[in-house]
């Protein structure tokens, strides 16, 4: 039985240059040095000790702003799913297809069905873009979104769009795509897995892939996957999208990830954009209380500077990044300039490089940032097409941990509602009740299945979709 156990997936080749590297300890997680200090909940200003009056001078602020066209909306849709095989979605998802009429598991985490409305399934990415198109309408300017999709969804992300919208595509307005090339994975070491175990959806699993990697730890293994929304920004550069989006008049960049549905461009992200152009700020990121267990980045003052650090650069400094009262929500609203400083270029350098068609140029500008980003080494769960799963490791960067190297800009931080403060027990309380706390609620993500069945999140989900389809979400 255990010779069996030990058989060799027809994924997993032989130990590469990067693998030998692993091994040798040369690639390795970039950790936190010198004194930090984890946040409190005293550390920043929240929107929910904010005035009435303040509030909405910081909301016509931002209003003002919004109508000069000078901003788009992005989302995440490139990630590889690690924590929620879709081979395994429960049956909330099936019978959320079924009523629907739809035959087909989702190809992609941004596909997933989370709400059913009038006989129609929206999935994360359809409430994204609904999002942004009742949220222009009355404002008066037209949808222009991003989207960050990867080489191995971007065509089904592409076909979902034109099957959702049909002949209406319009109206989901300006639709501009970046795509994030797969990168090679290799198998982790067997301490890197046990060190990850959240990470892995059920037990029967986890030890497996302990095997696996007791045995096969370096070697290559034949599943590409992106190499982390680090990417995101480094693509903004070698693509040439930020000077074309600075020719046109677009000077900030609202961004969050596909799977936290709550983040709703509405009335209180105004509020949050009029204080940072109030403040001047090149970043504002939006953080909230850490619910119990909670994996995620941390807020952090680091050498007298707010910045934000993800969970695995915490090892072995003795603080975890549970011990922070703010969780990174991963929503934040980037000004175009706070970009210079990391990849080290001018808005006139990126200009001419587009304008000349230097593609090479772009490249190399975006790889001097790249080189500057703590590199990610965290092992993650991979379905293999074979049947079982492994853990993995690809070297990553993280767009968050770009805070860590942007200069002297401040990082602005501003505390919101989350379901930890709002959510908890939402599902006992009266329908009214639950609608009038997930007004407040930004922050409650599914990263995993568990998330997704889970009563409190589904309420929450629910709610906000019914907000997003139908309900105002700009007072003009």
């Amino acid at each position: 039985m255990k010779d069996m156990a030990m058989a060799r997936p027809i994924e997993i080749g032989d130990i590469s240059a990067m693998g030998h590297r692993y091994l040798d300890g040369q690639l390795k997680q970039h950790r936190l040095h010198g004194e930090f200090e984890v946040s409190r909940r005293s550390s920043i200003q929240h929107l929910g000790d904010v005035g009435d009056r303040q509030r909405e001078l910081w909301r016509q602020r931002g209003l003002a702003e919004v109508r000069n066209d000078s901003v788009i909306f992005g989302v995440l849709a490139a990630g590889a799913s690690s924590r929620m095989d879709l081979s395994k979605a429960p049956d909330e998802v099936r019978e959320m297809m079924e009523a629907a009429g739809i035959a087909q598991l989702p190809t992609s985490k941004a596909l997933v069905p989370v709400a059913l409305d009038r006989g129609r399934a929206y999935a994360f990415l359809d409430l994204f873009l609904e999002n942004v198109r009742r949220f222009a309408e009355p404002v008066g300017v037209e949808p222009n979104t991003l989207v960050f999709v990867s080489e191995k969804n971007r065509a089904d992300i592409a076909e979902h769009i034109r099957n959702a919208f049909g002949e209406q595509t319009g109206l989901v307005g300006r639709i501009h795509t970046l795509v994030q090339q797969l990168a090679p994975q290799i198998v982790a070491s067997r301490a890197d897995v046990v060190d990850r175990k959240e990470n892995f959806e059920d037990e029967a699993a986890w030890r497996r892939a302990c095997e696996l990697s007791s045995e096969f730890a370096g070697h290559n293994l034949d599943v590409p996957k992106p190499a982390g929304h680090g990417e995101f920004l480094h693509q903004l550069i070698a693509s040439g999208l930020v000077p074309q989006l600075l020719e046109n008049g677009v000077r900030h960049l609202s961004i969050r990830n596909i799977d936290n549905v709550p983040a709703v461009l509405d009335d209180a992200w105004l509020t949050l954009f009029g204080y940072m152009l109030e403040e001047n700020q090149n970043l504002l990121v939006e953080v909230s209380q850490r619910a119990d267990g909670q994996k995620g980045g941390a807020l952090i003052r680091h050498e007298q500077q707010w910045r934000l650090a993800e969970d695995p650069s915490f090892a072995g400094t003795g603080v975890s990044a549970s011990e922070s009262f703010f969780i990174n929500n991963a929503v934040a609203i980037i000004k175009l300039d706070y970009l210079f400083p990391i990849y080290q270029t001018t808005a006139e350098e990126l200009m001419a490089a587009r304008a000349a068609g230097d593609d090479d140029k772009l490249a190399e500008i975006a790889d001097r940032g790249r080189q500057r980003f703590p590199t990610i080494v965290e092992a993650k769960p991979v379905t293999l097409p074979s049947g079982g799963s492994v853990g993995a490791i690809t070297p990553e960067t993280n767009m968050w941990e770009s805070t860590s190297v942007a200069g002297d800009q401040p990082l602005c931080a501003f505390g919101v509602f989350s379901e930890a403060d709002q959510g908890k027990n939402i599902s006992q309380h009266a329908v009214e009740e639950q609608r009038e706390r997930c007004r407040l609620i930004r922050f409650a993500p599914v990263k995993k299945w568990s998330d997704y069945c889970e009563a409190d999140k589904k309420v929450i989900i629910r709610h906000t979709a019914e907000r997003i389809l139908h309900g105002q979400l700009v007072d003009v």
